[in-house]
């Protein structure tokens, strides 16, 4: 989890580097990205057992606050209805990181 978290921290710092929005949504969704988003999916995947512990250290570790009620619920939802636990994980990631929150805009 601490080279997970070191990963996104760098993703924030390297993000913050862009002038507009739209540059860092670009540069998020390229590929360099990309694998970080799936390799800290992955890193969470694994080190939870239960949907509910892998919301909160998602939030935690992308945003460092717990998630409301609402987005518990929604995250939770979601990784239901994927197709498997580990896409879930990334697809939670990949919106967190795409939040105004997580850009520092």
């Amino acid at each position: 989890m601490a080279a997970a978290s070191g990963r996104l921290l760098k993703t924030q710092k390297d993000l913050a580097t862009e002038t507009g929005l739209a540059q860092r949504l670009a540069r998020l969704n390229a590929d360099e990205f990309r694998k970080v988003i799936v390799d800290v999916g992955t890193s969470l995947e694994k080190a939870v057992k239960t949907d509910e512990q892998l919301v909160h250290l998602t939030f935690l570790l992308v945003l460092s606050r717990f998630p409301k009620a609402t987005e518990s619920d929604a995250a939770i939802a979601h990784l239901k209805k994927a197709p498997n636990r580990q896409v879930g994980t990334t697809d939670i990631v990949w919106a967190l990181m795409n939040t105004k929150e997580f850009l520092g805009i």
